[in-house]
C-alpha cells in the first residue's frame, strides 16, 4: 500500500520441522519447534548468533505450530526490527536477539530513477566456482551431487533478476550434469553459436522453498526476452 512492493522478511537459514527420530538423537522428551539445517553466511541469522541444530521453540514470543507457520511468521516481521528469537542448543534453554532483513531478491525501485538495463555478459554475472569439501562446509551444503558453485552474482543482469543467488549450485546446463567453471560455459557458448535466446539450467537454490532442484531458463544473449519467467522467491 505504501510504496507497490511486497518486503518479506529475511532472516537467512533453512529449517525444517522436528520430527520424532530427530527429538531422540537430541535427547528431547518430545518432537518440538524447528531444527535449523543450514546458517546462510553474511545473514541476519548468522550475524545473530544462530547455529546449525539449533531448535528454535519460540519467534517473537509465539510458538509457532510447524515449520510453514514459522516461516510465514519471519516473512510477515518487521525488516530492521529486532525480535528474539528462543531456542535450543545442546539442551539449553537461550534467547537471541534477530534483525530481519529485506528478502535479498526483493527489488525496490524509486520512481523518480529509471529502471537499469537488463544484461547478459559472456558468463551471465556469474561467479562460478568448483564446488569442493570446504565450500560445502563454507555454505552449509548437504547436498553430496557434483555441481558448480555460485560464488556471486552481478546486478542487473538476467540471472540476478531471476534470483540466482551465492550459495546456489547449479547442477545440470540443458542436457549436460556439469562439475566444473568451464564445462558450464562450453554448453553457453555452443548455444549462443546456435543462436538461441536462452538456455534451461537445473539449481538447487540454496534457500529452499520448496525444498529441491528446480529449472530456470537464463537469457544468454543481450537484448532478446527469454519470455515471461518468474524469479525464484
Amino acid at each position: 500500500m505504501r510504496d507497490g512492493q511486497i518486503r518479506p522478511g529475511y532472516l537467512g537459514f533453512k529449517i525444517e520441522t522436528e520430527t520424532s527420530d530427530l527429538a531422540a538423537a537430541l535427547d528431547m522428551p518430545q518432537p518440538i519447534g524447528s531444527i535449523i539445517d543450514s546458517v546462510h553466511v553474511g545473514g541476519p541469522a548468522a550475524a545473530a548468533g544462530l547455529q546449525v541444530g539449533d531448535v528454535i521453540l519460540h519467534y517473537n514470543n509465539q510458538t509457532p505450530s510447524d515449520e510453514r507457520a514459522l516461516l510465514r511468521d519471519f516473512a510477515k516481521s518487521t525488516i530492521g526490527r529486532p525480535v528474539p528469537v528462543t531456542l535450543l542448543r545442546a539442551g539449553r534453554e537461550l534467547t537471541l536477539q534477530a534483525t530481519p532483513a529485506a528478502w535479498p531478491e526483493t527489488r525496490v525501485m524509486s520512481g523518480e530513477a529509471p529502471r537499469p538495463a537488463i544484461t547478459v555478459p559472456a558468463n551471465l554475472g556469474l561467479n562460478l566456482r568448483v564446488l569442493t569439501a570446504d565450500l560445502r562446509a563454507q555454505y552449509g551444503l548437504r547436498m553430496q551431487q557434483a555441481g558448480v558453485l555460485i560464488g556471486s552474482v552481478a546486478a542487473d543482469t538476467d540471472a540476478y533478476e531471476r534470483g540466482l543467488a551465492p550459495g546456489d549450485v547449479i547442477l545440470r546446463v540443458q542436457d549436460t550434469d556439469v562439475r566444473s567453471p568451464q564445462e558450464v560455459q562450453a554448453v553457453v557458448d555452443i548455444a549462443r553459436a546456435q543462436h538461441r535466446a536462452s538456455i534451461p539450467v537445473l539449481v538447487l537454490p540454496k534457500v529452499q522453498q520448496p525444498p529441491g532442484p528446480e529449472w530456470m531458463a537464463l537469457r544468454i544473449l543481450d537484448g532478446v526476452d527469454a519470455g515471461n519467467q518468474s524469479a525464484r522467491q
